[in-house]
């Protein structure tokens, strides 16, 4: 097993990329998406390298403005963090039948992309949801204003999923999350109550930044592992 860096361009930008490659080298087939503030690929480290130990070549990456990649996180927004996603994709030439773990930010990334590609896991960690008027405004212009409007997550476009997501889902949750209301909770249970295998996972006490109180409770954190490897490791019933 090994971890090869790489610069990724994407429009304006150079990515800062890892690829987790299990042994043998195989294709990657589960990227991970990390959500705002501070946040970076490395957030979800530990998990790649449980998936990595069980064949899974896993691809990690930093939005710009982030980590190590360049840019401005004022100068980001939604559907800048989309086309960077899909970016990453294409450099590694993946574009259907992948596992996509997103957290917070990147869980609602996530689940735009499973819109668009056949997206076969989608393992979701305290994903946001955002009102449709936040798409293309830049985080530095407005964008903070908007989705801080009373219940502006409702007019998100998060219910739309079951239209096209039909693979397994895995949501997981802090009990104490300060961050995502109990309505965006509600919407993505909704949404991922129609997908073809559904589990939620609510750990008890802890707060928003869920990568960080799981590297930091053994407990926690081989629990979240476990869920994880048994949701890419889950059959798809196409039939249905």
């Amino acid at each position: 097993m090994q971890t090869i860096d790489y610069k990724i361009p994407a429009g304006e930008e150079i990515l800062a990329c890892s690829v987790d490659f299990a042994e043998g080298a195989k294709k990657a087939s589960i990227i991970c998406l990390h959500g705002g503030g501070p946040s970076s690929k490395d957030s979800t480290q530990y998990l790649a390298t449980a998936l990595q130990a069980k064949g899974n070549t896993v691809i990690r990456f930093d939005f710009s403005g982030q980590g190590d990649s360049t840019g401005e996180l004022a100068k980001s927004s939604l559907k800048k963090r989309l086309l960077e996603t899909k970016a990453v994709l294409a450099y590694f030439g993946l574009a259907d039948r992948i596992s996509v773990i997103g957290t917070s930010m990147g869980g609602y990334i996530a689940s735009l992309l499973a819109k668009e590609i056949t997206v076969e896991n989608l393992i979701l960690f305290g994903p946001a949801a955002y009102t449709t008027k936040a798409w293309d405004v830049e985080f530095g212009s407005g964008f903070t204003e908007i989705i801080r409007e009373e219940n502006s997550f409702l007019d998100s476009d998060i219910l739309d999923l079951p239209k096209h997501f039909t693979g397994n889902a895995l949501y997981i949750a802090g009990e104490n999350d300060e961050i995502i209301p109990k309505q965006v909770v509600d919407l993505y249970k909704r949404a991922l109550s129609y997908c073809n295998y559904f589990e939620a996972y609510t750990i008890a006490d802890c707060p928003h930044p869920i990568h960080r109180w799981a590297q930091k409770h053994p407990a926690v954190r081989s629990k979240t592992e476990e869920k994880v490897l048994r949701i890419v490791g889950q059959p798809i019933n196409r039939a249905s």
